[in-house]
């Protein structure tokens, strides 16, 4: 991606024609815009978007009831084992059970779970009807909203399965199975405790902090493509986002915290996400990327990336480490956590070529635009004072 300085001549001349239509309109009430004329007009919608995202809020809460249900339902009913059990919790999960299971294989097969012996942690896979179907158009927005929700209740002791939740709406059997067929990665987070056990306390922690956005798929096993046509536009990134691609900085770290869905969900309370005792309920996980993320599109495989490039041996080993984080990654990859997203970031997102410098001619142009403007607003000021 090449800058060029054209974008910032129309830029300088768009910000010259505002300052003389707002000298123009200086002073002037009569001139001033109608909306600032309609102050009752702004209560109302005021009102309306605050009842609006009471409902939102309202349907988070009773979501969250629901699936902390459905897993306590599960804990209390489903026989230990440490393999991989599929449920189905009501008639919508029995009709599509074959489907995920199909779909769970496929997963576990890919990523060799198990292969060596038992998995590290169960893992156990709920699938029922999405609480969400009980509720009004309004209050199911975005990913929350899907046809075939991800949902995951993490392990905090050995034995204990992790439990991702599936929940399904307007069961069409059709559009159900495509989604399920073109799902890849989808057992996210749980295939990580499924193939390396609990990790460290301090990782855990910082990943809590994270809701698990960068473990939201497992395709570790996927063919690394760097080629420049496969990277993704800055536009994906935050502030922070791109602050860390350019700098490895403290933005680094603030980025993991930042809202998932950046830019895309339009209120801060659209993501449930329940605690019950010291378990945490992850989601929604989205189902096939992170449109508009604090890292972009490829956030969510950020610690797949990392598994592929260390290798699960020795990520492994340093998963289950309780030690810092900058520990783990200093272990792994010879730097600290910011320094490597930096470069991965740099891996996954389009370079950018420093502008060229302008030439003379350019900059006597910039000048020229720039004395002409200050012109202009000196005369406009001199006839409102005469």
């Amino acid at each position: 991606m090449r800058l060029t300085t054209m974008p910032w001549r129309l830029t300088l001349l768009g910000a010259c024609a505002a300052a003389l239509a707002l000298a123009l309109q200086f002073g002037e009430a009569e001139e001033r815009p109608s909306y600032l004329r309609r102050a009752r007009e702004r209560t109302l919608y005021a009102q309306r978007v605050a009842v609006r995202d009471a409902m939102i809020r309202e349907a988070n809460a009773y979501t969250d009831q629901q699936l902390i249900a459905i897993a306590d339902h599960a804990d209390a009913s489903t026989p230990d084992t440490s393999d991989v059990t599929v449920v189905a919790i009501d008639s919508a999960g029995r009709a599509i059970l074959p489907m995920v299971r199909e779909a769970i294989s496929r997963e576990r097969s890919t990523l060799a779970l198990g292969a060596g012996g038992i998995l590290r942690s169960p893992l156990r896979v709920l699938v029922s009807r999405s609480p969400r179907e009980a509720l009004p158009p309004i209050v199911g927005m975005g990913n929350a909203d899907a046809l075939v929700a991800r949902y995951a209740r993490l392990p905090r002791h050995a034995g204990e399965p992790c439990t991702l939740l599936l929940t399904v709406r307007n069961l069409n059997r059709d559009r159900i199975v495509a989604t399920l067929s073109s799902g890849r990665g989808v057992l996210g987070p749980c295939a990580l405790f499924a193939a390396f056990g609990l990790p460290g306390a301090a990782l855990r922690a910082h990943l809590d902090s994270a809701q698990w956005n960068p473990a939201a798929f497992a395709r570790w096993n996927d063919v690394a493509n760097d080629d420049e046509e496969a990277r993704q536009p800055w536009s994906d990134l935050s502030a922070n986002g791109a602050r860390c691609l350019a700098r490895g900085d403290a933005a680094c770290a603030r980025t993991w915290s930042e809202a998932t869905h950046h830019g895309r969900w339009l209120f801060d309370d659209e993501r449930p996400t329940a605690v019950v005792a010291a378990q945490r309920l992850v989601g929604p996980l989205p189902w096939h990327s992170v449109h508009g993320s604090a890292l972009g599109v490829r956030q969510g495989l950020a610690l797949s990336d990392l598994v592929r490039e260390v290798g699960p041996a020795k990520f492994g080993e340093a998963w289950r480490r309780d030690v810092p984080v900058d520990a783990v990654f200093h272990s792994l990859v010879g730097m600290d956590e910011s320094a490597w997203l930096s470069r991965w970031l740099a891996r996954s997102y389009a370079r950018v070529s420093p502008s060229p410098r302008p030439a003379r001619a350019e900059t006597t142009w910039w000048l020229l635009v720039v004395a002409g403007s200050a012109a202009a607003l000196t005369g406009v000021r001199e006839r409102r004072g005469a």
